[in-house]
This record gives structure tokens, sequence and C-alpha cells, in this order.
């Protein structure tokens, strides 16, 4: 099943916003894409067709947020 243009855009609204700070996006890899942090501390799988938009835009922000690095 095909992502929908909306869900597509979003992911990679996402993506760079990740890639802005500082973060290495590799594809493919998990999901869609596997993210690394600058400072080889924490990577995440980002999903390319989330179930519900909201909660992976607070999953990435969470995921920078937490960042032991300092990101």
């Amino acid at each position: 099943m095909a992502a929908d243009p909306e869900t597509k855009r979003y992911v990679e609204q996402q993506l760079a916003l990740l890639r802005d700070a500082g973060w290495l996006a590799k594809y493919p890899g998990g999901h869609w894409a596997v993210v690394y942090c600058p400072h080889g501390c924490c990577h995440k799988s980002v999903a390319g067709t989330p179930p519900n938009c909201g909660n992976e835009a607070k999953r990435v922000a969470r995921l920078l947020r937490r960042c032991p690095g300092g990101v």
C-alpha cells in the first residue's frame, strides 16, 4: 500500500527537522529510514507511513529533546 502524498510530505518534514539538527538519515532501514544523532549515542527508525502523524511528530520531538549528546 502506497503512502498518501500528505503523509509522505509530513514524514519528509520530520526528516528535514532531524537533518537540520545534525542527524544522519540512512535509507532504507527500519520502517523507512534510520536516523542517527551526530554524537553516535542515539538512533531510531522513522516510519514511512505512520498510523498517526501527530504521534509520530511527538516521537521525533521527544527524540531530539532526550538525546544525551546535547543536540
